[in-house]
């Protein structure tokens, strides 16, 4: 099987699982959105020459004078890879929407492993949603799935 047609596999299982609004297929088939509701999903993107997926998400716009703050903190957690599971923080454009991002390996993904990894990867998302949005109590260290072990890559 094609690591393509493995993700469409993959992407047929995944939305009952995760109890998705919708999974909507790019008219390409290489890529698909996991919908969580009317407003709000995650994207997923296939590098089938790599055999690679990368799974990406907004996390928010920051206001115009929480810019630098956020800025450091986003290199600080690129830094700590290992710490992260691989998740990674990045713009959009210049001035943009900041973006949770994370690389997979396509082929040694199963429904039940790609769910894993998408519910700590949504975990951590919350976290970084309210950092960026600045909202109050928003925890000030750096967001990590509560279990403390990174995203299960």
């Amino acid at each position: 099987m094609s690591v393509k047609d493995h993700m469409h596999q993959l992407m047929s299982e995944i939305g009952p699982l995760l109890e998705l609004g919708a999974v909507i297929e790019s008219d390409d088939g290489d890529g698909w959105i996991l919908a969580f509701d009317e407003d709000d999903g995650a994207l997923i993107e296939l590098d089938e020459d790599e055999g690679r997926i990368f799974l990406s998400a907004e996390a928010g716009r920051p206001d115009n004078e929480a810019r630098p703050q956020l800025y450091e903190t986003l290199l600080i957690y690129n830094a700590q890879w290992s710490a992260s599971g691989g998740v990674r923080m990045a713009l959009d454009e210049p001035g943009g929407a900041v973006v949770q991002m994370l690389e997979l390996p396509a082929a040694e993904l199963d429904a039940a492993r790609l769910s894993q990894v998408f519910a700590a990867f949504l975990e951590v998302l919350s976290g970084w949603r309210a950092i960026v949005s600045g909202r109050p109590g928003a925890a000030p260290g750096l967001p990590a799935p509560a279990s403390g072990d990174g995203i299960p890559v």
